[in-house]
């Protein structure tokens, strides 16, 4: 059988764990299933390592760094619309024309595709509804609930990336439970054996990716500061630039030489994981926490907020703080910093809670998902 999968993700996307996890299930898909991706140019680095597609161009920015900046930012998004969104969606239209696939999957919401389907079936992804649980409006211009809503009752099956996310799913949309496939993301590679020279001479507490809202980032900084300035340990973040108003925050607080920021790439965000004090995930929602693996697979101690999916996917293997509570994650963090013996125990249960996930794994469920339509 043939899967066709379309352009949405890898176009919008240069890094990202929604294009990641489709990279990943596409390239561990096994051999009775044959698929397409319909996109003929874009800069996602995970399409182009994965090898999956070797024959879409690899489309580069207008010059180095642009997105870093955020007048880039707003740059780009022209840019990527008109150079790589627009291509690839007439790309995928003409493959979804020509009707020599069994199954469509695309990659994220955009409704498109709906008129061109011919009868059949598609299989959707929902990662997460944080817009719909934390009540979230949509950025300009972003009409993912709408879309959401309208592809959720059509979809011949839907694949939750948790139970978390399957029971939002049934809670928001009022989809039939066994219309939904839970499948875990895989495991990232480990680093063992490796030898991953610090980046820093100091100790640290690590906070990777963006820090919107519903992220809680000033929270902790709030939670955290007393300490922070009066311990040897300071705050990595990694993600965005951190933007004027969480300078001021950063400043106000006294934090101005404790707090930095680093631009990392997938070897220096390993490395920043292997050797930080603790990773701390102090978001109030997530589909399933990426990050939280990463961190397993390089011995890197967890903290989490006992919300959302977090005590489903990382289980005993990282301490949780309550959302209501500051004191609660500071208290964890001197746990984690102070004693040798929790930290190691932790680590040993990331290792083992690791194995209860593989990319191998899931590229089965999901194409048994397929070949059940």
């Amino acid at each position: 059988m043939k899967v066709l999968y379309d352009y949405q993700a890898f176009a919008m996307q240069a890094f990202g764990g929604v294009s990641r996890s489709f990279a990943q299930l596409i390239s561990h898909l096994p051999r009775d299933i044959q698929y397409e991706i319909a996109i003929n140019k874009c800069r996602n680095e995970h399409l182009h390592e994965s090898g999956i597609a070797p024959d879409v161009w690899r489309q580069q920015y207008p010059f180095a760094g642009l997105s870093r900046y955020s007048w880039g930012n707003k740059a780009f998004k022209a840019y990527n619309h008109f150079f790589e969104r627009m291509p690839g969606q007439r790309a995928s239209i003409k493959a979804l024309q020509r009707g020599d696939f069994d199954v469509f999957h695309p990659t994220f919401f955009n409704t498109y595709f709906l008129r061109y389907l011919n009868n059949k079936p598609f299989v959707l992804t929902v990662h997460d509804l944080t817009y719909e649980v934390l009540s979230v409006k949509p950025h300009r211009n972003d009409d993912q609930v709408a879309q959401r809503s309208i592809l959720c009752p059509l979809a011949s099956r839907i694949v939750a990336v948790s139970e978390n996310t399957a029971a939002d799913i049934v809670k928001y949309y009022h989809v039939p439970e066994n219309k939904i496939k839970v499948i875990y993301h895989g495991a990232p590679e480990t680093h063992e054996g490796r030898s991953l020279k610090p980046m820093f001479d100091f100790r640290y507490i690590l906070y990777v990716g963006s820090r919107g809202s519903y992220k809680n980032f000033s929270w902790m900084l709030d939670a955290l500061h007393p300490w922070l300035r009066q311990s040897e340990v300071k705050l990595v973040c990694t993600g965005p630039e951190l933007n004027a108003a969480e300078l001021e925050q950063i400043h106000s607080l006294g934090l101005d030489d404790k707090v930095l920021h680093r631009f990392a790439d997938s070897e220096e965000l390993y490395c920043l994981y292997n050797h930080a004090e603790v990773f701390i995930y102090p978001s109030k929602y997530e589909g399933f926490g990426i990050p939280i693996l990463e961190a397993f697979a390089n011995d890197c101690p967890v903290i989490l907020s006992y919300a959302s999916c977090f005590p489903e996917i990382a289980g005993n293997a990282a301490l949780y703080f309550d959302l209501n509570d500051k004191a609660s994650l500071l208290s964890q963090v001197k746990v984690i910093t102070s004693d040798d013996t929790t930290r190691t125990k932790l680590v040993e249960n990331g290792r083992q809670r690791l194995l209860q996930y593989s990319w191998q794994k899931s590229a089965e469920e999901l194409a048994a998902v397929y070949r059940s339509l």
